[in-house]
């Protein structure tokens, strides 16, 4: 799930973070963030920019 997100939506597409938590299957934005900067120690935000 996360994956998805890290290496295609915010890589590649200029989603809001509200769509990718969305297209990935989480419920709310927040859970979608939440989760994914306590896997991957950054931000969603921080993670784009870094790697876009």
């Amino acid at each position: 799930m996360l994956e998805r997100a890290q290496g295609m939506l915010l890589e590649t597409t200029g989603h809001t973070v509200e769509r990718i938590g969305a297209q990935v299957g989480f419920a709310s934005s927040t859970a979608f963030r939440d989760r994914f900067k306590r896997v991957t120690g950054v931000s969603p935000h921080t993670y784009r920019r870094t790697f876009r």
